[in-house]
């Protein structure tokens, strides 16, 4: 059968590398029309709470993967175990098209390094098929006063006890900044996972909490109009474009990397049939400049990895997050 040929349009920056790579893993050498018929609804699994940055997320997939699939797509929200029974519940779907997992960090990479209960390997119990963005999470306080970063470390130490801080679970990049902060400059801080972020955030307002690490997307949600939280920081390299004010973790000390990512996944085992129609709507998804905008706006760094090189990513991020985390307390493994 002939070889797919890219569009004659000129390719957006990146896309000839993407198709060379999927060709390579046979993703679309031999790839069909889409499906002439509009498909059943496509349940889209997602490991946390509604609102929340992966939910986010989520639903913006479900609008522009849906349109390229030519099939109205369900976001689910299945909540438990740090996003294992989320996980969990994909890679034991039928491989039929009709279940899609929202993946990240956290129950994908961390999940398997601390070795929590599961049913999944990461590897052999997903279909991978892109990475869709990363993003830094945001470090939100309690404070009726803007502050910076250094400031609010000041005001902590001086307060002399304990601060609490939430984050989405043990392990989590939350955790992981939560306890740099705490190593690096002496802050008294104690961790408390919650289920759910969303739900957290009316504790810095009655002062039960401290501190709150939740992605950049949420934060600027629960916190934009609010006058008694303040995001001081977010926990990458550079500055988000839109809190310019708020420093990033990269400025002031040399620390490893607390950015998180988004992936799409699929059962394992999924047939060509319907893994090449998914792989191109991925790869249209990820070069839609109307997704991309929109993610963008909500503090996402767009990806364009699809197929062996998302998988690749995943790879690489074990030996990152292995290696952070054997830097850390006992504690935290």
């Amino acid at each position: 059968m002939a070889p797919y040929r890219a569009p004659s349009r000129p390719p957006a920056p990146g896309r000839r590398t993407i198709l060379r790579a999927l060709a390579a893993a046979g993703g679309i050498a031999v790839a069909p029309a889409l499906h002439a018929q509009p498909r059943p609804p496509i349940r889209l699994v997602v490991p946390f709470a509604q609102g929340g940055t992966a939910d986010r997320i989520a639903r913006e997939v479900a609008v522009h993967l849906g349109r390229h699939l030519d099939a109205p797509m369900e976001v689910h929200n299945v909540l438990g175990e740090g996003g294992v029974l989320a996980m969990d519940e994909v890679s034991s779907a039928k491989p039929d098209g009709r279940t899609l997992g929202l993946a990240n960090s956290t129950p994908i990479i961390l999940a398997t390094l601390l070795k929590r209960q599961r049913s999944y390997d990461v590897f052999r119990d997903f279909t991978w098929v892109a990475i869709l963005g990363t993003y830094a999470n945001a470090m939100v306080v309690a404070s009726r006063e803007p502050l910076t970063l250094q400031q609010w470390i000041a005001r902590a130490k001086a307060e002399r006890k304990p601060l609490r801080y939430a984050t989405i679970g043990e392990g989590s990049a939350g955790h992981l900044a939560g306890e740099f902060l705490r190593q690096t400059f002496g802050v008294d801080l104690v961790h408390e996972p919650v289920g759910s972020l969303v739900d957290a955030y009316p504790r810095l307002d009655d002062g039960t909490l401290a501190v709150l690490f939740d992605g950049v997307p949420s934060a600027m949600a629960q916190s934009g109009s609010s006058p008694t939280r303040r995001i001081v920081a977010v926990t990458g390299d550079r500055r988000h474009k839109d809190l310019a004010y708020a420093q990033a973790f990269g400025e002031f000390a040399t620390h490893p990397s607390f950015v998180i990512w988004a992936g799409l996944v699929a059962p394992p085992g999924l047939p060509e049939s319907e893994r090449v129609p998914l792989f191109r709507a991925a790869l249209a998804t990820l070069g839609d400049a109307r997704f991309r905008a929109r993610m963008a706006e909500m503090g996402v760094d767009p990806s364009q990895l699809v197929g062996k090189p998302a998988l690749d990513f995943i790879e690489a991020d074990f030996i990152r997050s292995a290696t952070l985390l054997a830097k850390l307390p006992p504690v935290t493994r």
